[in-house]
């Protein structure tokens, strides 16, 4: 007879993403973040992409909304961009993460930056009922996805000034 002993699952949580409070479209901002396997086992596979979003909630999944191909922020939350993650975590164990991403021109006002550890999956989690995202109750996976708020303002249009002037 063989024995075999299930390994338990990782369940990643994502914390403590850090944004500018503000800043202005059509440039680049610097996000940090921190995930942790709470889980009781390692995480399998070793590697995954976590994906920064700008979402108009924080207390939902973010979503691309099939209507807004043109990636106008005022039509759905929207991908911003990503970082992928390389190295098995053992239970407790956690990673600093960074992305610089790109604000689009003609985006303004009360967003939020989040940050969705393993978007696509790959990793086989188990939730804890411990490690549950009070702004997401009702999402076993919430877990994964947190976020900071950001106001986006407009650039100030050039201030244009007359110098001199040369008559004929």
């Amino acid at each position: 007879a063989v024995d075999v002993l299930p390994v338990p699952p990782p369940d990643l949580v994502l914390s403590d993403v850090s944004v500018p409070f503000e800043a202005f479209e059509d440039t680049t901002i610097t996000v940090r973040y921190k995930v942790t396997n709470l889980g009781p086992g390692p995480t399998n596979p070793d590697y995954w992409t976590d994906v920064v979003w700008l979402a108009h909630s924080d207390t939902q999944r973010p979503a691309v909304n099939p209507d807004n191909m043109t990636n106008d922020p005022a039509g759905g939350d929207m991908v911003l961009g990503s970082s992928g993650h390389g190295g098995e975590l053992q239970p407790n164990e956690y990673y600093y993460g960074t992305a610089y991403v790109y604000i689009p021109k003609q985006t303004h006002g009360q967003y939020y930056i989040m940050v969705w550890a393993d978007n696509a999956d790959v990793v086989f989690e188990l939730a804890q009922d411990t490690t549950i995202n009070p702004k997401m109750p009702n999402d076993m996976e919430g877990s994964n996805i947190n976020g900071a708020p950001i106001n986006i303002l407009l650039n100030p249009p050039p201030d244009l000034e007359v110098m001199s002037v040369d008559a004929p």
